[in-house]
């Protein structure tokens, strides 16, 4: 199967939605994109905004959308001549051979897979949002056990007077089916044992959350569809909230949040992507999460247990993965499984734990975490006691650690950080970082800042660490290779420990 890919960045207002069936052509003057596909039907999007009012920027990253089973070749055109020197096709250690001839980029991949190319960007701190080539791959496995409308137990919204009659009216056991199209409002799943499903195409937008799922278990939302939050909307994308056995699958989620600013002091953050409240057996897999690359979370469980976040796309302005506890009363962080996520994210952390933290945190495994850009792991208690029994990441990447690998502190910035309060148990093993800030940010890049108030016993075991091409066994070789400024790094009663 091949897809041929021409992309045209311009700071302009457009929304493209093209479904093209193998052999088709569709060129749209309106398009950023001009697709042919020959072999299984493929979905393209493609949505990107500037807003100059408010000193406000904002943009959907453009992303192709696709199912595969059989190998993809995949031609990218990009408007100008590539740049080898500053295109890459992430997460590096997959080590995808492309070819780039003029303006044509082209690859193949074999399975599904999530990926992040940059044209004529480099991929440091620089970051130029009006000419850079950002691209998602989402090449996701065959879908199955797509809903047939013709069931009695699947409601489709377009039988009814509006998608919410739908909803009121699906039996336990039951499905609302939205087919391709725009829908415009917020609606509430009002059934527990539920499903809904977005069909490809499928987009829910509204300026609030647009859709509820309250006091509800048993609910499964998936398909190949969309939600998505109108521009310049603060709300949050998906906010469940008390629902147990809850599975978030395959579907796309388009941040419209915006940084608003008024005589340079921020009054609205960023929108956030998914974030449930009080959910426990939460499953988030196979997911998109686009926003990139100002202001907005992406995945931000909150007092949640029992959670499986895996095979996703985070590209957000803010922290890609962040599990806190953000209410009263405060539930113990407890059973989290991470496993095989992509986060490219504009500032902050690729993976965070305690923006809000106000219990303990165990059984946390991390497995597979590719962090594109400004990634570093980062854990704070805003200065409120909580241990962190057991957490273990291993098989990671950093692509680019803007202002650490490693931050233990009470807040989030370090010219204004507070000791971390309380134990701390922590094993990264088999962690690769590629490249760091030690030279294009070195006014701020610490490197490791491990800050934990006396009297606590706080450990961070590395196995196989791997910073810029140099085995590091102890923290004379990270001061070796200057990842560790003696005027910007701390660490103070942390134990760190190195092992092969």
């Amino acid at each position: 199967m091949k897809i041929f890919i021409s992309i045209l960045l311009l700071p302009i207002i457009c929304f493209t939605q093209v479904k093209v069936h193998g052999g088709e052509h569709i060129d749209s003057p309106s398009s950023f994109y001009s697709v042919k596909l020959n072999g299984e039907e493929a979905y393209v999007h493609h949505y990107k905004v500037y807003e100059p009012a408010y000193d406000m920027e904002y943009n959907f990253v453009s992303y192709v959308h696709f199912d595969m089973d059989q190998p993809v070749e995949v031609e990218v055109t990009f408007k100008d001549m590539i740049d080898p020197n500053s295109t890459w096709l992430s997460p590096l250690q997959r080590n995808i051979p492309y070819k780039i001839e003029d303006k044509v980029l082209t690859f193949t991949i074999d399975k599904p897979q999530k990926l992040i190319l940059g044209i004529n960007t480099v991929n440091d701190k620089y970051q130029d949002v009006e000419e850079e080539g950002i691209l998602a791959i989402i090449a996701m496995p065959k879908e199955e056990n797509v809903p047939n409308v013709s069931d009695a137990n699947v409601l489709n919204v377009l039988d009814y007077s509006s998608p919410q009659r739908a909803f009121d009216q699906c039996p336990s056991g039951g499905t609302v089916y939205f087919p391709k199209g725009i829908y415009r409002g917020q609606f509430t799943v009002k059934k527990s044992n539920t499903t809904v499903y977005l069909e490809s195409g499928a987009i829910i937008r509204s300026n609030e959350t647009p859709l509820v799922i309250k006091d509800k278990d048993h609910i499964t939302l998936r398909g190949r569809g969309a939600l998505q939050t109108n521009f310049p909307s603060t709300n949050f994308v998906l906010e469940p909230r008390n629902c147990d056995n809850l599975t978030i699958e395959g579907i796309i989620i388009r941040m419209g949040g915006a940084r608003v600013h008024k005589n340079g002091v921020k009054i609205r953050g960023g929108g956030f992507a998914v974030v449930p409240h009080y959910c426990n057996y939460l499953k988030i897999n196979n997911i998109a999460v686009l926003r990139y690359p100002h202001g907005a979370d992406g995945i931000d469980p909150d007092n949640c247990q029992h959670v499986e976040i895996s095979d996703n796309i985070l590209l957000t302005g803010d922290d890609a993965i962040c599990p806190k506890t953000m209410e009263e009363p405060y539930v113990p962080m407890d059973d989290f499984k991470i496993t095989n996520n992509v986060v490219r994210n504009g500032q902050a952390s690729g993976f965070k734990i305690g923006t809000q933290a106000s219990s303990d945190i165990s059984n946390i495994v991390v497995d597979g975490l590719d962090m594109i850009h400004t990634g570093q792991f980062k854990f704070s208690d805003r200065n409120r006691e909580s241990d962190i029994k057991s957490l273990l990441i291993k098989n990671a990447t950093i692509e680019y650690a803007e202002h650490s690998i490693l931050q233990i502190s009470a807040v989030d910035f370090m010219g204004t950080t507070k000791a971390f309060r309380g134990n701390i148990n922590m094993s990264i093993k088999n962690l690769t970082v590629y490249k760091t800030g030690k030279e294009d940010n070195k006014e701020k890049f610490a490197g490791l800042f491990l800050f934990a108030e006396p009297g606590y016993d706080c450990k961070v075991t590395f196995v196989n660490l791997v910073v810029e091409g140099k085995k590091i066994t102890s923290l004379k070789d990270l001061e070796q290779i200057g990842c560790l400024p003696k005027d910007k790094s701390k660490i103070e009663n942390v134990k760190v420990v190195f092992k092969n």
